[in-house]
């Protein structure tokens, strides 16, 4: 209801069944979160079928996870670098939303997860060393991209892409290190938030839209109700995050540990 008032007409609808709404084309004003769902849905269902044909050319199941990987990091990269020098889009709308351009983004993270499964010894003993590096792409990225037309560079449509979940794939191994006993106060509000965070990054934006066109309908302009606004969208977001976590998002992931693993 909330993503019907703020946006007017409706996109076809279909697409987003479908998670075809951003293939190779800009994001619909609608439901804007959903772009990053149909890169997920996508790399779901064709990483394990490019793993599935490696494999039977293969015959090495590390061999095929590897050209799998390859072929998710370069082909996505490679049509970046191609509609960068072709096309010249605007970096957010046509290139950072788009569901073929992105699937690299969670190939880093699968590629971390076979590492540690692989190699837990060097994961673990390296895991400073990782960090060291992480820090060290973010904090290169960063300067160099904030001295661009980061919306218009070509570095920022293509290879900022690349380089910043590889920096961020380096924190793992520290952050995999980190135990903290959920007893506190400190300790519960981060585990809570942890397990809220992807249902707040689903409903946030969508509070800003509709909050916004609240505050323009009613004239609103102080910044005492700007102030109290915000703090209604805070306790809002984390209110709406907890009750998709408690009744959506958590029956669906008990469902799955309930599934055979093999």
């Amino acid at each position: 209801i909330a993503t019907r008032v703020v946006s007017n007409p409706l996109p076809n609808l279909l697409s987003y069944l479908t998670f075809t709404q951003n293939w190779l084309w800009p994001h619909p004003f609608f439901y804007d979160q959903a772009w990053s769902l149909a890169v997920e849905e996508w790399f779901y269902l064709l990483f394990p079928l490019s793993l599935f044909l490696c494999f039977r050319f293969t015959k090495s199941f590390s061999t095929a996870f590897l050209l799998s990987a390859g072929i998710f990091i370069v082909l996505p990269t490679a049509l970046r670098i191609y509609w960068a020098f072709m096309e010249d889009p605007y970096r957010g709308e046509n290139v950072r939303k788009i569901m073929f351009f992105r699937l690299d983004a969670i190939m880093y993270g699968v590629l971390a997860a076979w590492f540690k499964r692989k190699f837990p010894m060097g994961w673990h003993k390296n895991r400073l060393v990782f960090f060291t590096l992480g820090m060290g792409f973010q904090t290169a990225v960063w300067l160099l991209a904030s001295n661009l037309d980061f919306n218009n560079s070509f570095f920022a449509k293509t290879f900022f892409f690349s380089l910043m979940p590889l920096s961020f794939v380096f924190l793992l191994p520290v952050c995999s290190a980190w135990e903290h006993e959920a007893k506190d106060a400190f300790g519960i509000s981060i585990r809570l938030m942890a397990l809220w965070s992807y249902s707040l990054y689903l409903c946030n934006f969508l509070l800003v839209q509709v909050i916004t066109n609240i505050m323009e309908m009613l004239g609103i302009t102080s910044q005492l109700a700007n102030l109290s606004f915000y703090f209604l969208y805070l306790v809002l977001s984390l209110v709406m995050s907890a009750i998709v976590y408690t009744f959506l998002e958590k029956p669906v992931m008990d469902i799955r540990e309930q599934l055979p693993s093999r």
